[in-house]
């Protein structure tokens, strides 16, 4: 019985596999029954927090989400980049807005109430929902790497096992504390 079934421990021999495919399943998620590690498109046993990426069409090491804004993977190499860029960014829109608030004031003063005026208004505007939006996203993603989670598991927590503890409420093993995560 041993060694006739469809995956072959590594050494067991037998049944035509070669040794580098018995090799390839032989992981002890697998033989466990835990079959979601197994990525079938790119044809490897992901590591417990990886998950494949249908964008780039790659397996992502600690995946965290697919940004369409940098067009990459945010994931294990790249969260604290990430995370640099998006203040970095919020930098740039406050210093925008504080230049164009300084055009306005002088407009405001000078008094021209012209086209120039309506078009500073308007990038006022867009440029405030922007860096809301950007001081929201930064925010929580300084929180999640504090807390050594992704935005994947926090979104689908309920889906993977290690995240939860044994009531089947939120777990996270990964948290070291603020110091170690960061």
């Amino acid at each position: 019985a041993a060694g006739k079934g469809p995956l072959l421990r590594s050494g067991s021999g037998g049944s035509g596999r070669s040794g580098s495919q018995a090799s390839l399943l032989d992981c002890p998620a697998l033989w466990c029954g835990n079959w979601q590690q197994l990525c079938v498109t790119c044809k490897i046993v992901r590591p417990l927090r990886a998950k494949h990426c249908s964008v780039t069409d790659r397996c992502v090491e600690v995946f965290d989400h697919y940004c369409p804004w940098v067009g990459n993977t945010i994931g294990k190499g790249n969260r604290h980049s990430f995370l640099l860029f998006l203040w970095l960014e919020l930098y740039a829109l406050a210093a925008s807005c504080g230049v164009a608030v300084g055009q306005l004031r002088g407009a405001v003063l000078a008094g021209a109430w012209g086209e120039r005026l309506v078009w500073v208004l308007a990038f006022l505007v867009v440029s405030g929902f922007v860096s809301i939006s950007v001081a929201v996203l930064a925010i929580a993603q300084a929180s999640q790497v504090a807390r050594n989670v992704t935005t994947n598991e926090l979104a689908n927590w309920h889906r993977y096992k290690y995240l939860q503890d044994g009531a089947g409420g939120f777990a996270n093993p990964f948290n070291r504390g603020v110091r170690a995560n960061c």
